[in-house]
């Protein structure tokens, strides 16, 4: 059974694993931008070696580039969960790439073999 912290917010309390908090972390760093080839492994995001980081910059419009909210807000969000799931339903694989806005994943491309597709055309 995976060891599991407490991530607490205002609407729910989320259980997390260390090293999905880690990647709720990475979340909050990143703020926009994107991880690339995210190893995961037994559900878990593997985090070392770290997977690739690329962060997004706006210039003009009044912008810092850094995030304002807190780790319990962002590990609280609907598609933060849905990333969670996701980990749990690849269980081993690789997430090609996440796309992140404002701390939330938006959506991502995984890795899946031939055989997970489906049936075939004939």
């Amino acid at each position: 059974m995976r060891s599991r912290t407490q991530v607490g917010s205002t609407s729910a309390t989320i259980q997390l694993s260390p090293a999905r908090i880690r990647l709720v972390e990475i979340l909050r760093a990143i703020y926009f931008g994107r991880i690339e080839h995210l190893v995961v492994r037994a559900a878990e995001p593997v985090l070392d070696p770290p997977p690739h980081i690329v962060r997004t910059l706006r210039f003009g419009a009044g912008q810092d580039n850094a995030p304002t909210h807190s780790l319990d807000e962002i590990a609280a969000r609907p598609a933060v969960h849905h990333l969670m799931l996701l980990l749990d339903r690849l269980r081993d694989g690789m997430i090609v790439r996440l796309e992140v806005r404002d701390s939330t994943p938006i959506f991502g491309e995984v890795e899946i073999a031939v055989t997970d597709v489906g049936g075939s055309r004939d």
